[in-house]
């Protein structure tokens, strides 16, 4: 079964804006020739994560989006607009911030750690930036992309499923795959298994996971 198939677009534009962020130029910058970590302020960090923040919840709000629309599509069943707005503000600011915070709390461990390093084992700048690009460089930002991706649209799909709930429709949550070779272990055995059976916690069951609810609605016996 397709799903999402606009999810692929989404990760390369969360990709483009994280990688215009340029992170690692902004802390090697900061950090100086002397490499000195106190250069690293607060205001400093604080400027990063609110970058971060932006470029993250441009994405969330867009697959949530997205997805809302693609459920309403298969149900054959219409959300208010402003139904849709409120899901949105009640997850995506909030869920942004954390995920920057999060980041950014990966970035100033690795910096420490490999700024110690540096410093006792007399690294050149080079090498500790060659160093730091795991952290900050496009693997990273494509791990990021599909992860997210994959909890916006997942998110997405639980408040669909909590607004039947609340009209007393039953639905029951579905878990696609992409059907293809990068289909893990951990998600193949989940592949068109409702909910409760194999999985109980939606997609992603880990980094990198490109999977999918989707939701169908349970029609009554004799109805």
């Amino acid at each position: 079964m397709a799903i999402f198939a606009g999810r692929d677009a989404y990760e390369l534009a969360l990709m483009k804006r994280l990688a215009a962020l340029r992170l690692l130029k902004r802390v090697m910058d900061q950090l100086g020739a002397g490499v000195d970590k106190n250069r690293l302020s607060v205001e400093f960090w604080a400027g990063i994560t609110g970058d971060l923040q932006s470029a993250l919840t441009l994405t969330l709000d867009d697959v949530f989006r997205a997805t809302v629309e693609e459920e309403a599509q298969t149900l054959a069943y219409t959300f208010p607009g402003e139904l849709v707005d409120e899901w949105v503000r009640r997850w995506v600011p909030t869920y942004g911030d954390q995920l920057a915070r999060s980041l950014v709390r990966t970035q100033q461990g690795a910096i420490e750690y490999y700024v110690n390093q540096y410093q006792s084992q007399q690294w050149t700048i080079g090498q500790l930036r060659d160093k730091l690009k795991p952290v900050f460089g496009p693997k990273r930002a494509e791990m990021i992309a599909t992860t997210e991706v994959t909890r916006a649209s997942s998110q997405a799909t639980g408040a669909v499923q909590d607004e039947f709930r609340r009209q007393n429709v039953q639905t029951v949550m579905v878990w696609y795959t992409r059907e293809d070779e990068l289909v893990c272990p951990i998600c193949g055995k989940n592949a068109d298994q409702p909910q409760g059976t194999t999985w109980y916690l939606p997609p992603p069951a880990h980094p990198r996971c490109r999977c999918q609810p989707q939701l169908q609605i349970i029609v009554p016996e004799g109805a």
